[in-house]
């Protein structure tokens, strides 16, 4: 029997089960044991050997008997072991434990104390939470193939005009979007977002900015009241002036945004545009050079009434107009900082000689290769025009 008396009592009124084991033999227990197991009393668990109040295998398939020895053996090898395990009340109901065994002399014999932790309540609750997850991510995966399937589909089909894409979000949900369409037979609309923040909220306020300016949606600032119902050539300082002036409107309700939305005429090649806040485009030329890009604004959503001033620019015959997220100038590498535009630019004028779906896949490869061993942290988003009078449209990456 125990000589300590705070041991004695600390086993007798822990509500947790606590059994001695001598030899291979139950010699005591607790109360919260006799509780645990359904038993009527102390003697319909003791001079029994443990695993008689076990399934006759464990989950692993493994026998009860066979490897509750081996647990034993681990415990008095190292005065210590700590591992789950199934057992089986009287009644016959089996229920998961974790076991905490300690190796120690009683009276001057080698024995066992083990404790068993009912885990019942915790293993209901990580079922619980295993199919909430599982439904979690199914509805992820529908709302990511909802956001995807806003992205265009093809590449308007407009002469001496190839255009691609890539849209790589860092999560399921992106905050990202893009889209390019046309607008009539010699103008496109293109843009490309970034809504601050990540996750479920940014993608759903992405998606219903992209509501607002994709041609296909009936509250479409760019949707005009004609009677064909054509799309009108909105001026882009209009389109995001109104766009500012929705999403800044309730002050209790912070919704931002970065922003670059253009109209591309491709017979003239005179591209306008408002940046808000968005990360300047790059211009690469035939020959590979770049030319500077000049931004226009903050953000949309940070203040009410901001003059966004419109710029335009003459584009020349084989010029590549390149439009990004800041995941890319922004990905981390671990030892060497930032990617920064300047090597990005760098990266697109040595690619100037592949196709241009090629040359976005290549950036999505370097930038990758930068974050190692970690993902980038952000979405990765990228879309590209090309004017030649030659050229045929190109399938995006």
């Amino acid at each position: 029997m125990m000589t300590d008396d705070k041991f004695k009592l600390l086993f007798e009124h822990s509500s947790d089960a606590h059994l001695i084991i001598t030899g291979d033999r139950i010699t005591d227990c607790n109360a919260a044991a006799v509780e645990l197991l359904n038993a009527g009393s102390k003697e319909d668990i003791l001079c029994r050997h443990p695993a008689e109040f076990s399934p006759q295998l464990q989950p692993d398939g493994s026998s009860s008997l066979e490897k509750s020895a081996q647990m034993d053996a681990l415990a008095r090898q190292r005065g210590y072991h700590r591992f789950e395990w199934f057992h089986k009340k009287i009644t016959g109901e089996v229920f998961p434990v974790q076991v905490t065994l300690n190796s120690l002399d009683i009276d001057g014999k080698p024995s066992l104390i083990a404790v068993w932790h009912d885990l019942t309540n915790l293993k209901k609750a990580e079922q619980k939470l295993k199919i909430a997850n599982k439904k979690m991510r199914k509805e992820l995966e529908a709302a990511s193939e909802i956001q995807r399937g806003l992205l265009p589909t093809s590449s308007p089909l407009l002469k001496g005009l190839r255009a691609s894409w890539i849209f790589k979000p860092c999560s399921e949900l992106g905050g990202d979007m893009l889209n390019i369409f046309h607008l009539d037979e010699k103008n496109l609309g293109l843009y490309i977002l970034d809504v601050t923040g990540h996750g479920v909220a940014a993608s759903l306020l992405s998606v219903s900015i992209s509501q607002f300016l994709s041609p296909f949606s009936e509250t479409s600032f760019v949707r005009s009241a004609h009677e064909q119902n054509r799309l009108a050539l909105a001026p882009p300082s209009e389109v995001v002036h109104k766009l500012n002036r929705h999403f800044s409107s309730n002050p209790e309700r912070i919704q931002m945004f970065t922003l670059f939305y253009a109209v591309l005429n491709v017979e003239s090649r005179e591209l306008c545009y408002v940046s808000a806040g968005h990360p300047d485009p790059i211009i690469i030329t035939q020959e590979g050079q770049s030319t500077p890009v000049i931004g226009s604004g903050i953000p949309i959503g940070v203040l009410d009434g901001f003059e966004y001033s419109e710029v335009c620019l003459k584009l020349n015959p084989g010029d590549r107009l390149y439009l990004y997220s800041d995941g890319i100038p922004e990905a981390k590498s671990p030892s060497r900082g930032r990617y920064h535009q300047d090597r990005l630019i760098k990266k697109l004028s040595s690619t100037r000689p592949l196709h241009l779906a090629e040359s976005l896949e290549q950036i999505v490869l370097e930038v990758d290769a930068w974050c190692r061993p970690a993902r980038p942290n952000d979405d990765i988003t990228l879309l590209a025009c090309e004017l030649c009078p030659t050229c045929e449209t190109e399938t995006p990456a």
